[in-house]
Formats: C-alpha cells, sequence, structure tokens
C-alpha cells in the first residue's frame, strides 16, 4: 500500500474518523465568510473533499508536490502539483490559507509564510495545524526507521515557526487541540496531550 493509499485507509477507521471530524468542525467554525481556500501540501485531499461536501459553494484549492499523492485527490477539489515555497497564484487570490499538518514538512517554512502573505487577501486568514512533537502521539509516531513522521518531517521547533509566521501574520488565536488516547479523541488539550498545536491570524500590511 503505497502513502497515498495509506493516509486513505487512516481515515477510513478510528481513530481516524473521530480525528477528521474534530478538524472539520473546528476548521469550519473559523472560516467564517471564506469562499476561495488555498489548502498548502493538500496530499490526496481527504480533508478538503469533506469541506466541499459540506460548502459546495467553496472554491478549494490544494497544491502538493507530489503527484502520486494527488492522483487520489476528488474531482471536486482544484490541485496543481507544486511547492508552498514558490506557488503560481497571482498576488491576492484566495481569501484563506490553510496549512493541516504541512507547513512542518516544507524545507523552508518562511519562504512558504511568506507566499501565504502573498497570495492572501487584505485581511485573508491563515490556519495553521501542526503536529505538536511533545505529545505522546507524535512520540508514538515517530519511532521506527520506516516512519513517515521521522522520515519527511523537517522542523519541530514551533516557537520558531511561530516567531516566523508573526512577522507577516496578526496572530488571533493560539492552541493545543486534539487529545488523542487509543480510539479516544477530544477537543480539549494541553501541551503535553495535544497532538496539534494550532495558529489562526490574519494578514498584517507588512
Amino acid at each position: 500500500m503505497d502513502s497515498a493509499e495509506k493516509y486513505r485507509e487512516f481515515y477510513r477507521k478510528n481513530p481516524g474518523r473521530k480525528i477528521i471530524k474534530r478538524e472539520l468542525d473546528f476548521i469550519e467554525r473559523r472560516l467564517g465568510r471564506c469562499r476561495k481556500i488555498l489548502s498548502v501540501g493538500c496530499g490526496p485531499a481527504v480533508v478538503e473533499a469533506e469541506m466541499k461536501k459540506m460548502h459546495p459553494d467553496m472554491e478549494i484549492t490544494g497544491i502538493d508536490t507530489s503527484s502520486d499523492m494527488l492522483e487520489y485527490a476528488p474531482k471536486s477539489i482544484n490541485t496543481m502539483k507544486g511547492d508552498g515555497q514558490s506557488m503560481g497564484f497571482r498576488n491576492e487570490s484566495f481569501d484563506c490559507i490553510l496549512y493541516l499538518t504541512s507547513l512542518e514538512f516544507i524545507p523552508d517554512y518562511e519562504k512558504a509564510v511568506d507566499e501565504a502573505h502573498r497570495v492572501l487577501k487584505h485581511r485573508g486568514k491563515i490556519l495553521v495545524m501542526m503536529l505538536n512533537p511533545e505529545s505522546r502521539y507524535f512520540a508514538e509516531r515517530y519511532e521506527g526507521r520506516e516512519s513517515y513522521i521521522r522520515k519527511n518531517i523537517k522542523h519541530t521547533d514551533l516557537h520558531g515557526i511561530r516567531d516566523c509566521i508573526t512577522k507577516r501574520f496578526q496572530i488571533t488565536s493560539e492552541r493545543y487541540f486534539l487529545k488523542i488516547d487509543g480510539e479516544e479523541v477530544t477537543e480539549n488539550a494541553d501541551r503535553k496531550t495535544g497532538s496539534l498545536y494550532i495558529l489562526e491570524g490574519v494578514k498584517n500590511g507588512r
């Protein structure tokens, strides 16, 4: 089974099904009036496809470096192969940019954040979900030579990424999210139990 199919398979059964439901509920509450959305590092666009089902009027675009991943993305999502460090979109093209456990996998996150600022409209939203390296969930999935995270993650310094984002965006909220214990998934979490660290912000003029 290739990486894309493993990704899709994870969300077909628990705890994956519970995780995607919690993530979708969280994202939906924060999109507001956003209608043109860009998901950077979308993979097979599993979450994005569910968003589109809930909001058919949204125009959702996904970009990823992997052609194999994008082959699994549904036709309801506009996809293109590309690099988050240099995106082929016009300035101020989107209402919202999503990084759903993807920014920490991009080699030069500073370039990616600059690009996000460029392609977002004035006062556009950015929502960044990153794996929390201090959580037990992360530790369990980092173990072993064949771990996807071990092989591919580029950054675990969340504070460095946060500092970079604050140079370009006004942070409106930050929190730890999703306590995952076996098949039990709950939203409330802290620094040690939250599988995700989340930053929300809006584009400033700098």
